[in-house]
């Protein structure tokens, strides 16, 4: 967004899609609202596609919903929130939801939403180019500019406006969970007129037949095996004699043994899988080689290039990858996992090294880390006899001591007996370094506790 700006290359208004994005909506209306509402107010900046769907929404109970504030007069957003997703007890509801009173005296009527799906589908003006340049702290459209623009309407008087949709299909693929249920709608035809016998790539040469199973040209099918309904084969693949094959997709040039089951699996390209193998509820990407007799479960991954030795069963849940994150440090293959012929590991994933450089800031290394949430870090120092507290206040749904807590930004810091001092130094636009206002320095006689603030006024603000 920020390059966007830069590069002065959009003029007029303009969408914004998020590239997970899968739907048939039809935005002629909102347009139309969305270029009316510009002519009378142009603070009107944006207007957000919104989806009215059920609480049993499949899509939906995956990823973290949004709870927006809206006034239905003017169809403008006031206050937005996201509440998490557990798939334990499902979603963290608020047991208070803070809106400013002056809301409530200056609009007659709000509506508070937690039924609408947040489509990622918007309506710009070059305004909100402006806005993102403006603002180091915005790294997400929702949490962080949103989120900011509400809050600050007293500063800018921008708004920010909804148009919600009864009908139609958009959903986001944000987790595999989203990619088996999405994958599915596009089979049953959900999402038409985008369904594998539109052929809208160049080359594609889908058919549609019978039960929602979808072909190309040059699929060979043994006379004994058995493809079911919803079923999606692709160019050049071959299917053995025996083989069951029901809710799954094949890609192009796959070849598929001899009584080989396939119950909701996902085949990508070039993928060979040997003879009574079973794969159900799983992916397999481009290039890999799966053995006789194996045994494949529900939730495993098989990324790019893996083999499995025939006979091996990988458990459920399960991630194997070949990819190699240094290649200084290469990890072998792992026999127990894949087989004595096999190739691949168990992939684990590792956050960054940044958010784990507790020591970048000067003046913090004598001091270990404690515990670390997703809105504070503790650090404590047995010597000094005292933990310190740091509380980030910038708008980062992760908040770390490192490089990462916000762009073209550095913190220093200094310890002076039980006191820690530090500052902020913010890099400008033109390149110079200016010093902005302190953090927090202060100790609490009682517990020893030193707190650490992130402070937006020149005075200091003590926990």
């Amino acid at each position: 967004m920020r390059d966007l700006h830069e590069k002065h290359l959009m003029n007029g208004d303009f969408l914004l899609v998020n590239g997970d994005v899968i739907g048939n909506i039809p935005l002629e209306q909102a347009l139309i609202e969305h270029r009316a509402r510009r002519e009378r107010n142009r603070n009107a900046i944006m207007t957000m596609i919104l989806r009215e769907v059920g609480e049993s929404n499949r899509v939906r109970k995956s990823a973290d919903a949004p709870l927006f504030v809206i006034d239905p007069t003017k169809d403008r957003c006031l206050h937005y929130e996201e509440l998490p997703y557990h798939s334990h007890d499902g979603y963290d509801l608020p047991s208070n939801l803070e809106i400013d009173p002056e809301l409530l005296d200056a609009h007659a009527e709000i509506d508070v939403r937690n039924d609408l799906y947040d489509c990622r589908i918007d309506i710009c003006t070059p305004e909100v180019l402006g806005l993102w340049a403006d603002s180091f702290d915005y790294q997400s459209p929702r949490t962080h500019f949103l989120h900011g623009v509400l809050k600050d309407y007293e500063l800018n008087g921008m708004t920010i406006h909804t148009h919600i949709l009864k009908d139609h299909y958009a959903t986001r693929v944000q987790n595999l969970h989203a990619y088996d249920l999405v994958s599915r709608d596009v089979i049953s035809r959900w999402t038409f007129p985008l369904c594998p016998d539109t052929n809208l790539f160049p080359g594609y040469t889908y058919t549609f037949k019978r039960n929602f199973v979808y072909q190309e040209q040059g699929v060979v099918l043994a006379r004994s095996a058995a493809i079911h309904s919803r079923t999606v084969v692709g160019k050049d693949t071959t299917i053995g004699d025996g083989a069951v094959v029901t809710n799954s997709v094949i890609g192009r040039r796959c070849k598929i043994g001899n009584n080989v089951v396939l119950d909701g699996a996902y085949i990508w390209d070039d993928v060979v899988v040997g003879e009574a193998t079973e794969i159900r509820h799983a992916i397999v990407a481009n290039g890999s080689v799966i053995g006789d007799k194996c045994r494949i479960e529900p939730g495993a991954l098989l990324s790019y290039n893996v083999k499995i030795s025939s006979g091996i069963s990988i458990p459920e849940g399960k991630s194997i990858t070949t990819f190699q994150r240094d290649l200084d440090r290469k990890v072998q293959n792992d026999a127990k996992l894949v087989g004595k012929n096999g190739e691949g590991f168990e992939f684990v994933y590792e956050e960054d090294e940044d958010e784990e450089e507790i020591d970048f800031i000067p003046g913090l290394s004598e001091f270990t880390l404690l515990e670390d949430t997703q809105s504070v870090v503790y650090l404590t120092n047995p010597a000094l006899q005292c933990t310190i507290w740091l509380s980030f206040r910038c708008p980062m749904r992760r908040y770390r001591l490192s490089r990462q807590i916000r762009p073209r930004t550095a913190i220093s810091a200094s310890v002076q007996g039980q006191t820690v001092l530090a500052q902020r130094h913010l890099t400008t636009r033109d390149g110079t370094s200016s010093i902005t206002t302190p953090f927090l320095a202060s100790s609490t006689d009682s517990k020893k506790v030193l707190a650490l603030r992130w402070c937006s006024s020149s005075s200091l603000v003590y926990a």
